[in-house]
C-alpha cells in the first residue's frame, strides 16, 4: 500500500483544550525533548538503554531522565513527566488499577491536560508490529489509556532502522485485519496513515486515527520511532542508574 503524503497540516481533529495549553509549536519541544534525552541516555549508558534491555526499564529510565528538573529547564519544557504510573479508576465506591501508562506528560497542576506515550519495543518482526498494534495502539482506542483526550503518542524502540521499521508499520496499518482491530479512520485519499504527522510533523513518522465507541471525535496518536542499539562490547554496563519497578 502507498504511503500518503498529507498535502496539509491541518489539526482538526486534536482536542481543543490541549492546543490552547500546548500550541504545537510547544508539543514539539516537548517530544524533541524526549527524542534529544533517549539519545543522551543510549549515548551515556548506551548497555543500559540498548534493545536487549525490557520495555518497563527502558521507559522508566528514560521518563526518570525525562523529569530532571535542570534538564526540563535548560530545554524550556515546564511539567511533569511521571513513568510507569498507575492508572486508577473509580466505579462507585470502589477504585481500581486500569493499567499503568509508560510515561505520562502532565502540563502544570492537578486537571492540566496530559499526553500519554505509549512505549513498545520493535525488533523487526512482524509478531512485534502485530503487537505495537494489538497491545499499544489498541489501549488508547479502548479508553484504557487517555479516555479524557483525543490524542497520544506511541513510541517505538527500534532494533533495526526506524525509518525503515516505519515503512513496515504503514503498511501494515492498511491491512484489513488491522484497520479492524484499531478501529482505524482513513485519512484523505483513504489512507490510514498520515506523513508528515499533524502532531508533531519534526519528529514523529506519521499519525493514525481511530474511532473510540464512546466518542464522536477521532482519536489521533503520533508515532515516533527511536533507534535502540545493540550491546556494546561485552555488554558490561558502565555505569549505569539503578533503576527497578516497583
Amino acid at each position: 500500500m502507498p504511503l500518503h503524503i498529507a498535502g496539509s497540516n491541518s489539526l482538526a481533529g486534536i482536542d481543543a483544550e490541549w492546543l490552547e495549553a500546548i500550541p504545537p509549536m510547544s508539543l514539539s519541544r516537548v517530544l524533541d525533548y524526549v527524542v534529544a534525552t533517549w539519545r543522551a541516555l543510549v549515548k551515556e549508558w548506551p548497555n543500559q538503554h540498548c534493545f536487549s534491555n525490557s520495555e518497563p526499564i527502558l521507559s522508566l529510565s528514560l521518563g526518570q531522565r525525562l523529569n530532571e528538573l535542570k534538564r526540563k529547564r535548560k530545554a524550556g519544557v515546564s511539567g511533569a513527566f511521571l513513568a510507569e504510573a498507575l492508572e486508577p479508576v473509580r466505579d462507585g465506591g470502589v477504585v481500581q488499577q486500569h493499567g499503568r501508562t509508560d510515561i505520562k506528560f502532565v502540563l502544570g497542576d492537578i486537571g492540566a491536560p496530559e499526553l500519554i506515550i505509549e512505549c513498545k519495543k520493535l525488533d523487526g518482526t512482524g509478531a512485534k508490529r502485530t503487537l505495537y498494534c494489538t497491545e499499544g495502539i489498541a489501549r488508547f482506542v479502548s479508553g484504557k489509556y487517555a479516555a479524557d483526550y483525543g490524542h497520544g503518542v506511541m513510541l517505538g524502540f527500534c532494533r533495526n532502522s526506524a525509518s525503515q521499521e516505519s515503512t513496515y508499520l504503514q503498511n501494515l496499518l492498511g491491512t484489513s485485519a488491522i484497520v479492524a482491530t484499531c478501529n482505524s479512520l482513513p485519512f484523505g485519499g483513504g489512507h490510514f496513515t498520515l506523513h508528515p504527522s499533524e502532531i508533531c510533523p519534526t519528529l514523529a513518522s506519521f499519525d493514525t486515527r481511530h474511532k473510540r465507541s464512546d466518542c464522536v471525535t477521532p482519536f489521533q496518536i503520533a508515532h515516533l520511532l527511536l533507534d535502540a542499539p545493540e550491546l556494546v562490547g561485552d555488554g558490561t554496563p558502565t555505569s549505569p542508574p539503578s533503576l527497578a519497578l516497583q
